[in-house]
């Protein structure tokens, strides 16, 4: 794929990512209120929408959206910085007492893994 496809087809499914998780988020909220037990019981999507906003959000402002580099040039630096990012928390998994902390990390880890495998061998085409 050529780069500047690339580049483009990376931030349009970023803004995407963010845009469902905030919304998978609102219904949690809503959920919350209406009814804490049920909404906490069914809260899985909300811990992976956590997650694929958090990485989505540091891709975006760390690394696309940056002025300062070539946009392309801070898509590679992206994939690297997630590389090493799912060694970090391999090599240290979160051992928190709160189960909560637990699951974010685990859901911000699996949203750095779906991003190395959908960019890295994207940009080797």
């Amino acid at each position: 794929m050529e780069k500047q496809k690339l580049l483009e087809s990376v931030r349009h499914d970023i803004e995407a990512d963010i845009s469902l998780a905030e919304n998978r988020m609102t219904e949690f909220s809503k959920a919350l209120v209406e009814n804490p037990a049920y909404a906490f019981t069914w809260s899985s999507d909300a811990f992976v929408a956590t997650g694929r906003w958090q990485v989505a959000q540091i891709v975006l402002s760390s690394f696309l959206n940056r002025e300062d580099r070539d946009p392309l040039e801070s898509l590679d630096a992206a994939i690297r910085f997630a590389r090493k990012e799912l060694v970090r928390r391999a090599e240290s998994p979160e051992h928190s007492t709160s189960p909560q902390s637990n699951l974010v990390f685990e859901a911000v880890t699996s949203a750095w893994a779906n991003f190395v495998r959908k960019y890295d061998e994207r940009s080797e085409d």
